[in-house]
C-alpha cells in the first residue's frame, strides 16, 4: 500500500517510521487513548496535505501497526527503549503485519 511513487519518495525524504512512532506517543500521552481517535490524530500528522501527505492506504498501514502497539506494547513504547518498543512489536505481529500491509522492504 505504501509503493506508489508520492509515498516511496516522502519515505526517501525523511524516517517515517521514527516520525510515526514519536507521533504516536504524542498522541497517547496527550489523552487521545481509545482507537479512534489515537488513529486520527495519527492520520492527521502522516495524511495532511499540508505536510506528510502519505497515501490513505498506506496511512492505514501506519495507523493499524500503531494501534497493535498501543494494545500489546503501550509500556515499553511509552517507555524510552526504542529496542524494548521494537521486540513487543515484532512478538506481537505489529512488525510483520505492518511489512505486509505497506510492502515496504523490511529494514534491520
Amino acid at each position: 500500500a505504501c509503493m506508489g511513487e508520492s509515498d516511496l519518495a516522502i519515505h526517501q525524504s525523511q524516517d517515517i517510521p521514527q516520525l510515526v512512532i514519536a507521533t504516536a506517543k504524542d498522541c497517547y500521552v496527550n489523552g487521545n487513548t481509545e482507537d479512534g481517535a489515537y488513529t486520527d490524530c495519527i492520520k492527521e500528522t502522516i495524511n495532511d496535505p499540508n505536510g506528510i501527505d502519505l497515501t490513505v492506504p498506506c496511512t492505514d498501514c501506519y495507523a493499524e501497526t500503531a494501534l497493535c502497539a498501543k494494545d500489546y506494547c503501550d509500556i515499553e513504547c511509552l517507555g524510552p527503549s526504542i529496542e524494548d518498543c521494537a521486540a513487543c512489536r515484532e512478538e506481537n505481529g505489529c512488525t510483520p503485519t505492518f511489512y505486509a500491509c505497506s510492502g515496504l522492504p523490511q529494514s534491520n
